[in-house]
């Protein structure tokens, strides 16, 4: 995602912005692993001095690039874990606001009654 100034934000279209959204994302799962080698413990200590137990590197991001996402699959397995890493492809929708939601949700109630002869019922 790029940054953009405000008179440039305001020459672009919705379309244009909505264009700059991914069009694949890639999430890294560990699925197990081994005890952590020693050269990994050995640069982990060299790395962190203050730190006293090992821990490791995060797994919790999506990413926007397929290189992103194997560098950290790269960097879990040197800590012994067996990872996989998965592609997704997002079907970007816009959320709805909490005033559109209700509107939908009380149409659809009153479709609902109607279908079922509750319309007049209290």
């Amino acid at each position: 995602m790029r940054l953009v100034s405000v008179e440039e934000f305001e020459e672009n279209t919705v379309e244009d912005l909505v264009s700059d959204l991914p069009d694949r994302l890639y999430k890294v799962e560990v699925i197990g692993g081994g005890p952590v080698p020693e050269r990994t413990l050995a640069n982990f200590a060299a790395r962190y001095p203050e730190q006293k137990e090992f821990f490791y590197p995060s797994a919790r991001r999506v990413y926007r690039s397929v290189s992103a996402a194997r560098a950290r699959a790269d960097l879990l397995r040197d800590c012994g874990c067996d990872v996989t890493v998965y592609e997704c492809t997002p079907d970007w929708a816009v959320c709805e606001t909490k005033q559109e939601r209700i509107a939908r949700l009380e149409a659809e109630n009153a479709e609902l009654r109607a279908s079922l002869g509750l319309d007049g019922a209290a």
